[in-house]
């Protein structure tokens, strides 16, 4: 369960949007709080200012007021001492609102002289209430008494007043309030999750729709392809890849069984010639020049044999050089030299002349395959071409493609048919079996050519007509070269030689 992309991303999502659930709610409690905290010393302050101005008016308890200063509720009195006057004040007749409004909002008041003599309190005081410890006058301050919150003054008069009220009730709002928010928080949590694993399964959905057609197919069933709704989205680029992929393994599988296929024809057919021929041989007593004749014919398939295992051994390494390839430039002219000294022996019994006129232009191929690629060419045009002719091999800049160099092999020999020129390239595919009086090609040579410039990002074609064969090879030049090209006489010579 733990491994589940699906698993890890329903955990994350959901631990993040809790994480995010729980920073807003704490910080909707804090603000809450310091809210409420604010309104409660807001009050306080007004509370205390209405205290303040009656501990102010009681100074004068023993002086008649004018009418304009007593308000509408109370009677001019004269008092016989300050106490009087403030319980007159603030708990007589006409006070109700310190009087009962008060003690419904748990709220009260203590004033003290400055002697620190209680002078009035209202009747709920708490039993915590004491006188605070202050020193400087006008501010007002606040302090905390258990779960009562208390505002205090010190009067011009040096009397210290102070006004208090219980936070139980506000307490209590409060923690309804943060239920209610608990309550909203968990219902927003359950749907949190709910869409988000609403939005795994979109995501996680083709995922696994994609790993389950990608599971079904086989080597049997590798053609298949992948089918997404949306090919434009990283799942369908994906698929598409996919898709890329598998194709690209059926055409490889389809090759390799087409080449065992061939394979197994091409080496059946000397090998049942050479069982066909040992059975004949051994039916009956034969003389000496027909046992003789028998070992030759079977030399002679066994050479077969020989020439068409080294030719696939060749295929083989060769494949696996183009896998470790080195990219190291290889000269044109140097490279065709050298495949000339190496076939000319070969030509020179066919009274065949092989002439290099190609530039010495750095390719974009490791020395080896091109190498392989000329001894092939050139060697496919002296066992084809006919006797007593040259063999050119030229180049020139390509004008349609800047930055490649075209290669031509030319030889003189029966125009080829165009299906013939269709299946040149083909594996095991050979012409005119008869014509190859050596008996050494084994139909892979064309192969190996197309492959090895198939590989290094090139082209290669043939065309045949009016008794002359070209071999056309396009290679991607390394850099650019002063090169020493064929003069103009050596290319009248090459015209002259074809003709």
């Amino acid at each position: 369960m733990g491994h589940s992309i699906r698993f890890r991303l329903q955990l994350w999502m959901s631990c993040l949007f809790t994480i995010i659930l729980l920073v807003a709610g704490i910080s909707l409690c804090i603000i809450d709080d310091k809210a409420r905290m604010n309104s409660i010393d807001s009050s306080l302050t007004h509370k205390l200012a209405a205290v303040h101005f009656a501990a102010r008016d009681s100074l004068e308890f023993n002086k008649p007021k004018a009418d304009w200063q007593v308000p509408p509720h109370k009677t001019a009195k004269v008092y016989d001492s300050r106490t009087q006057s403030l319980n007159d004040l603030l708990l007589g007749p006409g006070s109700e609102q310190f009087s009962e409004g008060w003690v419904k909002e748990k709220a009260y008041f203590i004033v003290w002289d400055s002697k620190g003599k209680r002078l009035v309190a209202s009747r709920n005081v708490p039993a915590t209430a004491s006188l605070p410890e202050v020193t400087d006058k006008g501010p007002v301050l606040f302090r905390w008494q258990e779960s009562e919150r208390e505002a205090y003054q010190v009067t011009a008069s040096d009397d210290i007043v102070l006004v208090g009220q219980s936070s139980e009730p506000v307490y209590a709002e409060q923690i309804a309030w943060i239920q209610q928010l608990a309550m909203l928080g968990t219902a927003l949590l359950v749907a949190v999750i709910w869409g988000v694993r609403r939005i795994t399964d979109t995501i996680i959905s083709p995922l696994e729709s994609l790993a389950c057609q990608a599971s079904a197919i086989s080597a049997d069933t590798i053609s298949r392809h992948i089918s997404v709704d949306n090919t434009k989205d990283e799942i369908g680029k994906l698929a598409g890849v996919l898709n890329e992929t598998f194709a690209r393994l059926d055409t490889a599988f389809c090759k390799q069984k087409q080449f065992v296929a061939d394979a197994a024809h091409e080496l059946r057919t000397p090998l049942a010639a050479i069982r066909t021929s040992i059975q004949t041989s051994l039916s009956r007593p034969r003389s000496a020049d027909e046992y003789r004749m028998t070992l030759e014919d079977i030399s002679t398939r066994t050479d077969r044999l020989c020439i068409l295992s080294e030719s696939l051994l060749s295929l083989a390494q060769l494949e696996e050089s183009l896998e470790r390839r080195q990219e190291t430039p290889a000269p044109c002219a140097a490279t065709v030299d050298l495949c000339i000294f190496q076939l000319q022996e070969q030509a020179a019994l066919k009274g065949m002349q092989l002439i290099n006129v190609t530039a010495g232009t750095l390719l974009e191929i490791d020395a080896i395959p091109l190498q392989q690629l000329f001894i092939n060419l050139l060697s496919n045009a002296v066992t084809y071409g006919e006797p007593d002719t040259d063999i050119v091999i030229q180049s020139s800049a390509c004008a349609s493609l800047p930055g490649q160099l075209v290669i031509d092999v030319i030889n003189a020999g029966p125009t080829l048919s165009a299906e013939t020129l269709r299946c040149m390239f083909d594996r095991f595919y050979r012409a005119d079996p008869a014509r190859d009086t050596t008996n050494s090609h084994a139909g892979l040579g064309l192969t190996i050519v197309k492959k090895i410039v198939t590989e290094y990002k090139g082209a290669v074609s043939v065309r045949s007509h009016d008794n002359i064969t070209t071999f056309t090879v396009t290679l991607p030049v390394a850099q650019q070269n002063t090169v020493t090209t064929a003069s103009k006489n050596n290319k009248e010579h090459t015209h002259d030689a074809l003709i």
